[in-house]
């Protein structure tokens, strides 16, 4: 066969997302509901980004991440040929900021790790440190395939959900 892609499961992912951007596909508006884009996340750092990370080596991770999402956007323009690298980018990225690892989920039930998207847990924010609390945790069971969102603690009506992941 031709080229492959660097990373298979987040490529998978993001044409998933690109093609359910079409109207009436079952995904369509959850997929309508993504930012437009996550200016903040090191995917989409610029040179003068990077320069300040220096020689951290988030910097190596980002400049790797960043070149498999440009290999990967070839392999990707031979099913989609119309693609633009900003449209592909920014679906990986939606991937790369959503994506659950379900081994950890699962208590060390899978043997490998397995990463999904879960729409509903979107609506899940990271708590603000000193300001409120976790209340909700998330579980996946490996035998039945259930991912599970369970309070920890009463939630009132209009509070938020929060995880600290």
């Amino acid at each position: 066969g031709g080229p492959a892609f660097l990373a298979p499961i987040h490529s998978a992912l993001a044409m998933f997302i690109l093609e359910q951007r079409a109207v009436g596909a079952p995904w369509q508006p959850w997929v309508a509901a993504l930012p437009e884009a996550i200016p903040s996340f090191p995917m989409t750092y610029g040179p003068e980004d990077l320069e300040g990370l220096q020689a951290s080596p988030v910097r190596r991770v980002v400049e790797l991440e960043q070149n498999s999402i440009s290999q990967d956007f070839s392999v990707a323009r031979e099913f989609m040929p119309q693609l633009t690298l900003e449209e592909y980018t920014w679906a990986r990225t939606m991937v790369k900021s959503r994506v659950f690892g379900l081994r950890s989920l699962s208590g060390g039930e899978l043997e490998q790790e397995v990463i999904a998207m879960v729409p509903l847990a979107d609506f899940i924010n990271h708590p603000l440190d000193g300001v409120v609390a976790a209340n909700v945790a998330p579980s996946y069971d490996a035998k039945t395939g259930v991912f599970r969102v369970a309070a920890t603690t009463d939630i009132e009506a209009g509070a938020g959900v929060y995880w600290d992941y």
